[in-house]
């Protein structure tokens, strides 16, 4: 039996030194701020997309993500130690330490399957303590491992429930406090253990002055302030002082003016009066929205704010400026980049940009040219209501220009120096008719399409639920050409008319020119339109089926699910459909006549359940993004990566999230971009187009390795000299190396014996062949090896 493997990742394979590195690089926003601190003047923020580290100064941003020293993106506190190092916790219970001035970065693991919470970070003298959902942790620091361990879990304090939760932990007077939905627990600083209950004191509502339990977030001054939902509070040590009914409080901070500041989500408040005559006044309200944070700066009463991606756009850092009405808060700013992390759609152009679809707070589109990202979103100024509705799919014209839908705000069309929104509401998108799309009968305002573009150019548009019984649009190639004028478009609607109310979103053009509308979340039914001769439109022909009534019963173990989530065609002519239990393909390809086609179901799928995404890149692999990670499938129908996070126990890569939702291919770079639910990924593949053959053709394939036999490579089929040739396992592991002159006057003296670098004959089995030049070009081929 004749096998047939390709396997090349990077992940799996680090012996691999190619000409130029195949590397993960991660594109985040760091615009949605949990947490913040000054350190040494600079700004540092925990964002959902990462570690910032703003200098006012100059008004520039440092940042860390996955693959620039982060275990992970997702930061949910801060702190830093004795050492220089500020503390990053993350979400899944693992802390990265960096140290700015040397950029070295630490790891620390203890607390990972431990908490699934990490709440705050103190740094008490050489020793860090650390908050959780169930306790407090005590690091210390070993110097024969430089990094610092657990010393101590303290999982009971005082009279307190054990593991219960501590929002929030400071060091004040000589104590640690920690804050809990109970009270306020304390122990003191000196203790050489801290985990005995009856090293902790509890001082609960009730039994003492503190007005309520259910405890947020303490602030340090001359005073610890405390706070609740309804209240705000100080105390000395011994006695509460300046409780004050304030609720709302989100954040807190000590100044070195002595006068604290707190904030609501929405505003930001002053203390004016000393004990006991406290009271919070309102500082401003400007540009403040989903504040989530508070810092003050180490030896100046500097006010910094931290906000949260929210409905106005993008968070980030904001500050006291002044203006010619006075001083107010500035407009959140964060580190340039891609304009969030929710990514749903991507795509590249004719000129390699790469274009970017963002849902969410911060829905809009994001174009990267490989230096900078430019952002049409809320938050960088576009109020037209396009921007405030998630886009959905990216298609490109004969121009390179992008065709973008939403779900609701309709379609935009990217021109090379403006956008024209299609939709009820722009007069700017209107044809001599009126809108070009209508929207659906409860809201005519609201357009949910998709788009894709036909090999001549035409871009065709899905208008899900169409009032005016239309969901298929035509924009011709020729009208495309011209620019925004007023003919009208093409419109279509399923003949004889269908069942579900046209409830159709996703649309694909197949080899033969025919579009598909792939059935909605709600819907039953996929339509194909064969247009015929494109002059006489009397020969359009419809075509509709249900996937479960087409399926193999041998490999579909059970019934496909009728939405689309994704589709596109491979070189060979298979249509591959991405559903919610999976992906299946056509059978032999797409067929002439549809009343035979059939599909067949991936039952191998190494990963994930729920296909959210496929992409056919230039070698003709079929890449899945899945509700797990990626795999991708090589032309000959084998898997040859999986990509999944650096936290997952398998296949571990760089890729920033397992939850994929969208991917595109630069054929000309090999750049794969996968879109996630938390940022962006860029692979750095050997998978690019070459006008000479792009495979290595060995022979003869099978190769007997008994010791007679040498393997060759034709020279003529490679089209190219190449500087090294490394036979591997499918598993990743090195065979042999071997240079060009070895390969010279073969079968006579030159070729692979089919022995490994310590002159063994090899097993029997499929091995890969990656031919490099000394430029960063490379060659990929296999052999079938039969064993002596």
């Amino acid at each position: 039996m004749r096998l047939v493997c390709l396997v090349l990742t990077a992940s799996l394979f680090p012996v691999i030194a190619f000409g130029h590195a195949y590397e993960w690089t991660t594109f985040t926003s760091t615009s949605d701020v949990v947490d913040m601190m000054v350190r040494e003047g600079h700004v540092w923020t925990a964002t959902r997309g990462g570690l910032s580290d703003y200098d006012p100064a100059v008004g520039s941003f440092e940042t860390y993500t996955n693959t620039r020293g982060l275990a992970m993106n997702e930061c949910v506190a801060l702190g830093r130690d004795a050492h220089g190092y500020v503390w990053a916790g993350l979400a899944d219970g693992r802390i990265t330490r960096i140290h700015p001035e040397t950029g070295q970065v630490k790891q620390v693991a203890d607390l990972r399957g431990e908490v699934f919470e990490i709440t705050d970070i103190v740094g008490v003298g050489d020793e860090v303590f650390v908050g959780g959902n169930n306790g407090v942790y005590r690091f210390a620091y070993y110097s024969v491992v430089d990094n610092y361990r657990v010393l101590e879990p303290i999982k009971v304090l005082g009279t307190f429930p054990g593991e219960a939760r501590v929002a929030c932990l400071a060091e004040y007077n000589g104590y640690l406090y920690a804050g809990t939905r109970y009270g306020i627990a304390r122990a003191r600083l000196d203790l050489s253990h801290f985990s005995p209950p009856d090293s902790w004191e509890t001082i609960t509502p009730g039994a003492s002055d503190l007005p309520e339990g259910n405890l947020r977030t303490f602030g340090v001054d001359s005073l610890l302030w405390i706070v609740s939902p309804s209240y705000v509070v100080a105390f000395d040590g011994s006695n509460f002082v300046c409780q004050s009914s304030f609720a709302g409080v989100v954040a807190i901070t000590g100044c070195a003016s002595g006068s604290p500041a707190a904030a609501t989500e929405s505003a930001v408040y002053r203390l004016v009066g000393d004990p006991p005559d406290c009271q919070w006044v309102l500082r401003d309200t400007t540009n403040l929205g989903r504040v989530r944070a508070l810092a003050c700066g180490e030896s100046t009463d500097d006010l910094f704010v931290g906000i949260g991606d929210n409905d106005f756009g993008g968070g980030g850092v904001s500050f006291l400026a002044t203006d010619s009405l006075g001083q107010h808060f500035s407009s959140p700013i964060s580190a340039p980049g891609i304009g969030g992390n929710q990514i749903a759609a991507l795509g590249v152009d004719n000129r390699g940009r790469l274009w970017a679809a963002g849902a969410g707070f911060t829905s809009g589109v994001y174009m990267y040219d490989g230096t900078r990202w430019t952002n049409y979103s809320r938050s960088t100024g576009y109020t037209n209501p396009f921007f405030q509705d998630s886009p959905t799919a990216i298609a490109f014209d004969n121009f390179g220009q992008a065709w973008v839908s939403t779900y609701g705000g309709g379609v935009c069309w990217f021109t090379a120096d403006t956008f024209v929104v299609f939709n009820t509401r722009d007069s700017a998108g209107f044809s001599r008719e009126g809108p070009r799309v209508i929207g659906i009968a409860a809201d005519t305002n609201y357009v949910v399409g998709r788009v894709a573009r036909s090999s001549d150019g035409d871009i065709y548009i899905t208008n899900r639920l169409a009032f005016d019984h239309f969901p298929l649009v035509r924009v011709p190639a020729e009208w495309i050409a011209r620019g925004n004028n007023p003919d009208i478009w093409e419109y279509y609607t399923p003949n004889p008319n269908p069942i579900g109310h046209y409830e159709v979103e996703e649309v694909v053009v197949d080899p033969m020119g025919r579009i598909w509308m792939g059935a909605s979340r709600d819907g039953l039914v996929t339509y194909v339109l064969d247009r015929g001769n494109p002059s006489f439109p009397s020969d359009d022909s419809w075509f509709s089926y249900q996937p479960k009534n087409r399926q193999d019963p041998v490999t579909c173990f059970e019934d496909i699910t009728a939405p689309v989530r994704d589709w596109d065609v491979d070189r060979q002519g298979y249509l591959w459909i991405a559903t919610i239990n999976g992906a299946y393909y056509t059978q032999g390809g797409v067929p002439f006549d549809l009343n035979q086609l059939r599909f067949i179901c991936t039952v191998d799928l190494p990963v994930g359940n729920q296909v959210n995404a496929i992409h056919v890149d230039a070698h003709d692999n079929k890449w899945f993004g899945t509700d797990q990670g990626v795999a991708v499938l090589d032309k000959s129908f084998s898997w040859v990566h999986v990509f999944r996070t650096a936290a997952s126990i398998d296949n571990r890569s760089d890729l920033i999230s397992n939850d994929v939702t969208a991917i595109s291919s630069n054929p000309t770079t090999g750049e794969v971009w996968i879109g996630t639910a938390d940022g962006l990924s860029c692979y750095t593949s050997p998978y690019v187009s070459s006008d000479v053959d792009s495979e290595i053709w060995p022979y003869p394939n099978p190769f007997r390795a008994d010791g007679g036999q040498r393997m060759c490579i034709d020279p003529q089929r490679f089209g190219k000299r190449f500087d090294e040739l490394r036979v591997m396992t499918i598993s990743g592991r090195l065979v042999r190396k071997l240079t060009w002159s070895e390969m010279l006057d073969c079968p006579q003296r030159g070729g692979w014996d089919g022995r490994n670098e310590d002159g063994k004959l090899v097993a029997g089995g499929v091995y890969l062949l990656v031919a490099t030049t000394d430029d960063g070009q490379s060659t990929l081929g296999k052999v079938a090896v039969l064993g002596k």
